[in-house]
């Protein structure tokens, strides 16, 4: 997902630096993955939940925390858990998003569609893996 970012630039009319709103592309996809601190090592690799960047913001929005600035980080399991059973209780049914397309100077971007239910599946595969990572002493962390 793009998002955009305030960068200075030297001006092209050489009159000093301005400040401008910039298009910038993190990555293309977010994974939430357990870290165990004591091996430094990722387990229980097959409840990663690997999800695109508009995905992603949405669930962690959900969560009460925004990916920005790094797009990475991670938690302790406790609390990563506590944060996904709260947005299983208060989150709305996600009722999806039809795809669309926005056109800009150069490009057209498509924004892919998102089924109904997909907030609650995610959290719902976040669940599991917070649960798996309190019982092997790991973090949840993303990237």
């Amino acid at each position: 997902m793009l998002h955009t970012e305030w960068r200075w630039f030297e001006s092209i009319q050489g009159d000093g630096n301005k400040l401008a709103q910039v298009l910038v592309e993190p990555g293309m996809s977010v994974t939430f993955s357990a870290y165990i601190p004591a091996t430094q090592t990722f387990g229980g690799d097959d409840l990663d939940v690997n999800m695109c960047n508009r995905n992603a913001a949405q669930v962690c929005d959900a969560l009460g925390f925004s990916l920005d600035p790094d797009w990475c980080g991670e938690m302790e399991a406790k609390d990563f858990q506590g944060r996904v059973l709260l947005a299983l209780a208060i989150s709305p049914a996600d009722e999806g998003m039809p795809s669309y397309e926005h056109a800009g100077p150069g490009a057209r971007m498509i924004e892919g569609a998102r089924r109904p239910g997909y907030l609650q599946e995610r959290l719902g595969q976040l669940h599991e893996l917070a649960e798996w990572a309190i019982a092997n002493d790991a973090v949840v962390s993303w990237g």
